[in-house]
């Protein structure tokens, strides 16, 4: 696998992974501090009243954004499919939670926007429903455009339109079962590209439904042969779930894909074992596959009397799980693979109820396929100073927190693939450079890895928003399709954590990021990266006044810098002096620039290294 760098994006922390095993596997990054396990599935009903609305930040989405929202939970686990992309007519369509007013938020619906070419629609100012709506799963057929998404009376409600990015909506309900369903999620497959397979969650206690099947949450299924014109499948409960196994499923932890007639569930549990359920003729029949079990069947966390003890031996086991938060691609050749967050769980206290822990310093995506015998560790947090491990930005004091999603240090995965099979993952992963000086608790950017043989192999991390300085870049969502760039779109705060759930912050705008970034097993815009380039990272980026340079010099020598504009002219010159070996920062003042994008050019002897930052 090569290791690259793009030149119009950084490329740092670059760690090459090979393939350890889930059960043998222990991060430099974990820390043992468990905190209780208190998760609360949001069902977007929420109304957190008495909170002022809030600017964290001033907004990015006069240069870069596509939307914008003040609900600011986009997924209690799994990112549903919120983008797609035509790669005849290069269109592209988004959706996402919207809500602009403060709680509680009774304008939340889907928000969409769509670029045809010329540019992108307007920010939009209202949901495209004419009901409060959330978790919206974007799709689009041969023939129409849907979106899927539950009500606030838990139906599952869809909307649908011919033309995609223009014309009036067309509503309709899925479901007649009493309480309802949550969190949908949709994939579109068949021959004609026409099949919509979308699978949901019956209501569970906590969010005021009942037991259904002996269920907690059940997996129910859905299906349209002509584009959503028609469904002749409602309310199926899905097989396998058998209640001596499973407990219940959670909100969000399951994500669904199709090709052809292939159809595969991917189901993430924490306790109880964790699946796929496939499909080879378009959703008639099922098979299950576990590639996760933990020996813990039927398991409750919240029943007095229980720990997690998974070698009969009375003693409470730490457990190695799925963090909820996956994504599942079907390559093609049909062959399933799965992404999550590790995470690890304890249940210690039998005489409590609802006394499980997690371990939040938790590290390390995972891998799964068809191909392989058993889930792998693919990538970790990248060590951004290089010293072995995740350590303190500012160098002193506490060390930084994280917020409180419930995932692991690296989630939020979403999977897309290219014509010649090459698959991409996108993940949320902490960025070490970075705290919030308000929380004191680490920033996240959206990383990229790439395999070039079917899994194989991973490459390094790409940092995706190198240029994104002090922003929580989080619930990424990949176009499937894959060509000369990826797409992606995900969210952004001044602030990391949450309004509606864990840390609720306080209430604010919360920008919607449009990227595409290069397809880097393509070689477009590459160079080849020499292993020893001492340019780890610029910081902040953007920048108003000054630059800071995080160097890891190898090679000892005498360093210069020059700052390029867009027109190629050098604007300014500076050395750096007689560099010795090891970490050093430096500091480059810019506040004469105009505002721009600029490279810079970092030169010792024959060597020259570039990158690029941007002067706001």
């Amino acid at each position: 696998m090569k290791k690259i760098i793009l030149l119009s994006f950084l490329l740092i922390g670059s760690i090459s992974y090979g393939q350890s095993q889930l059960s043998d596997y222990t991060s430099r990054n974990d820390q043992d501090v468990a905190v209780p396990y208190a998760k609360e599935y949001a069902s977007g009903f929420e109304e957190i009243s008495g909170v002022p609305l809030s600017n964290k930040r001033a907004s990015v989405l006069a240069t870069t954004g596509v939307g914008s929202t003040v609900y600011d939970l986009q997924t209690n686990g799994s990112v549903d499919d919120r983008i797609w992309y035509d790669t005849a007519t290069g269109e592209v369509a988004l959706a996402w939670t919207f809500s602009l007013t403060n709680d509680p938020f009774n304008d939340r619906g889907t928000g969409y926007n769509y670029n045809n070419n010329p540019g992108w629609t307007s920010s939009p100012t209202t949901r495209i429903e004419n009901v409060r709506v959330g978790w919206p799963s974007l799709i689009r057929t041969a023939s129409s455009e849907l979106v899927i998404a539950h009500t606030i009376d838990n139906e599952l409600n869809y909307s649908r339109r011919t033309t995609a990015g223009s014309g009036a909506w067309t509503f309709g309900n899925l479901t007649s079962l009493t309480d309802g369903v949550l969190w949908p999620r949709a994939a579109v497959g068949g021959a004609n590209n026409e099949t919509v397979h979308v699978v949901a969650l019956t209501t569970p206690e906590a969010n005021d439904g009942s037991i259904y099947k002996g269920l907690d949450g059940a997996l129910v299924y859905y299906r349209s042969n002509d584009g959503g014109d028609t469904w002749n499948i409602q309310d199926s409960l899905l097989p396998f779930q058998d209640t001596a196994t499973y407990f219940g499923f959670g909100g969000d932890s399951y994500a669904i894909d199709a090709r052809g007639n292939t159809v595969v569930i991917g189901v993430f549990n924490d306790f109880d074992p964790s699946f796929i359920l496939k499909s080879t003729d378009g959703g008639d029949t099922w098979t299950q596959t576990v590639y996760l079990d933990n020996n813990l069947q039927d398991y409750d966390p919240g029943a007095a009397g229980s720990i997690s003890d998974n070698n009969n031996d009375n003693v409470a086991d730490t457990i190695v799980s799925t963090d909820n938060s996956g994504s599942v691609l079907i390559d093609n050749n049909g062959v399933a693979h799965i992404f999550f967050g590790r995470m690890r769980l304890l249940d210690d206290q039998p005489a409590l109820d609802s006394a499980s822990s997690f371990f939040p310093f938790t590290d390390g995506l995972v891998y799964w396929s068809e191909n392989l015998p058993s889930p792998v560790v693919i990538a970790s947090v990248p060590d951004l100073n290089n010293d072995g491990t995740i350590t303190n930005p500012n160098g002193s004091g506490p060390f930084p927190d994280l917020p409180l999603y419930y995932t692991s240090m690296v989630s939020f995965p979403s999977a897309g693939i290219s014509p010649e099979g090459d698959i991409f993952v996108s993940f949320a992963g902490v960025f070490e450079l970075e705290s919030s000086p308000g929380s004191n608790q680490f920033y996240r950017h959206m990383f990229l890895i790439y395999s070039d043989d079917d899994g194989a192999t991973w490459s390094d991390a790409f940092d995706m928003t190198a240029n994104l300085s002090s922003l929580e870049t989080a619930f990424g969502s990949m176009a499937r399709s894959v060509d000369d760039s990826i797409r992606l779109i995900f969210q952004v705060d001044g602030e990391p954590g949450l309004h509606v759930r864990g840390d609720e912050d306080p209430n604010g705008q919360n920008d919607l990021i449009y990227l595409t970034f290069p397809n880097p097993s393509r070689g477009i815009g590459l160079e080849e990266r020499k292993i020893n380039s001492p340019v780890k990272a610029i910081f902040p980026n953007p920048a108003s006044n000054a630059i800071n340079l995080n160097l890891n010099i190898t090679e000892p020598g005498d360093y210069q810098v020059q700052l390029i504009d867009a027109t190629g002219k050098v604007v300014m010159e500076q050395g750096l002096g007689l560099l010795s070996q090891g970490i050093s920062r430096e500091t480059i003042d810019i506040h004469d620039l105009v505002q721009g994008v600029y490279v810079l050019k970092l030169t010792s002897g024959s060597s020259s290294f570039t990158e690029r930052f941007i002067k706001q």
